[in-house]
């Protein structure tokens, strides 16, 4: 058996052979080993071994040996900082339970978003961002200060990076509220994750132009009469391009479009249709080309309306029309809104239509809600001063 004391050096372990199975002593935790894996012409790997109290045991990687470059605690050890590590991995857990990593509990999140019926999209990011000395942590081992090292390391956009904080804390608290009380830290991420203040502001940039938006519609459709059909849609009705896509035949009314809801938004949203009026003229477009399909069949033929294909897409037509750098398909969403304000609708009503709150409207338009309003008001301003009568002077 390999003893600590060949683990401990550099030049201990160096004289070990190098081979794929690593090389374990115990360590004065019960049923706890560490490993060293010997690896030609690299640094070596620390792993740790655990007891399962079946017989068996179940190991996992905890860092990089300090063969090469100058340990640092956290993902390049020294042998004493890799039993530290080992320890701080099963701390928590039941005898011989494996500890969920946090890759892990990414993945229980994304699971538990497809049973019901949310988008995993924000889970699968999070594998993309996540460093592997992170993904790798027991949940149960992770502190405040760890996490926000990753934070402010992430190299992202304030507003970006909040909305990544919330998908990883919310898989973080589902491995807690699953872990029968073996995962108590959770202060660690409300505190380690805590949210950039200051970066949610209201929509100060000018929206697109009626004629602007006409013209966006034209370009697509001469691109693809198929992406015109579905950029007019959106320009419409100022539904997100995930709703245009799950459109049906039957969806398809007189002067309307049911548009499904997005699985956008708070815990126990309810899925609906929402009845949105579409002029007479896309109406007819649209009865052209739905007519060859049965009435459970998309309304827009095409295999996929991914982000892949519409986002290029789009990115021509603004190019073409010479938009401002960054007009992405959502500029239509916006303009449909100002449209909607302008146009006197309640709050309330555009809210319903287009998916989404009143407060949200309020928050990220009120530039535009007091231009609106504005207007509104001279409507009630007396006309002609010279109506007005003068006031009698007392004798």
């Amino acid at each position: 058996m390999t003893t600590a004391k060949q683990l401990q050096t550099t030049t201990a372990r160096l004289a070990l052979k190098a081979q794929g199975k690593p090389y374990f002593a115990p360590t004065t935790t019960p049923g706890l080993g560490v490993g060293y894996r010997r690896l030609e012409g690299r640094a070596g790997t620390w792993v740790l071994r655990k007891a399962d109290g079946n017989g068996s045991n179940w190991t996992a990687v905890i860092g990089t040996a300090d063969d090469l470059e100058k340990a640092n605690g956290t993902d390049v050890l020294t042998y004493a900082q890799a039993v530290d590590k080992a320890r701080e991995r099963i701390r928590g857990q039941p005898t011989g339970g494996k500890p969920v990593t946090v890759l892990e509990a990414i993945d229980a999140y994304e699971k538990d978003l497809e049973q019901r019926g949310r988008s995993p999209k924000n889970a699968k990011r999070l594998r993309t961002l996540v460093p592997d000395w992170l993904g790798a942590k027991a949940v149960a081992a992770l502190t405040a200060a760890e996490l926000k090292r990753f934070r402010d390391a992430a190299g992202l956009e304030p507003a970006n990076l909040n909305r990544t904080l919330r998908p990883l804390k919310a898989a973080l608290s589902l491995a807690a509220s699953m872990s029968d009380g073996t995962i108590p830290n959770t202060l660690a991420w409300k505190n380690g994750l805590k949210a950039i203040p200051g970066t949610e502001r209201p929509r100060d940039g000018k929206p697109l132009t009626t004629k602007q938006v006409l013209a966006i519609v034209d370009a697509a459709h001469r691109l693809d009469p198929a992406f015109g059909l579905f950029v007019a849609i959106g320009a419409e009705t100022g539904a997100r391009p995930s709703q245009i896509a799950a459109i049906r035949v039957c969806d398809l009314q007189t002067d309307r479009l049911m548009v499904p809801s997005s699985r956008k938004g708070n815990e126990g949203k309810q899925a609906r249709l929402n009845a949105v009026p579409i002029t007479t003229a896309l109406a007819a477009r649209l009865r052209l080309v739905a007519a060859p399909r049965g009435e459970r069949e998309p309304l827009l033929a095409r295999d996929g309306w991914g982000r892949d294909y519409y986002m290029v897409e789009f990115r021509k037509v603004a190019k073409e029309l010479g938009l401002p750098e960054g007009t992405t398909f959502y500029a239509l969403r916006h303009a449909a809104v100002v449209r909607q304000i302008f146009a006197g609708v309640p709050l309330r009503l555009i809210a319903a239509r287009l998916d989404t709150s009143a407060a949200v409207i309020e928050k990220n338009y009120s530039a535009q809600i007091n231009d609106a309003d504005d207007a509104m008001m001279r409507r009630g301003l007396l006309e002609d001063a010279n109506n007005v009568l003068p006031l009698q002077r007392s004798a």
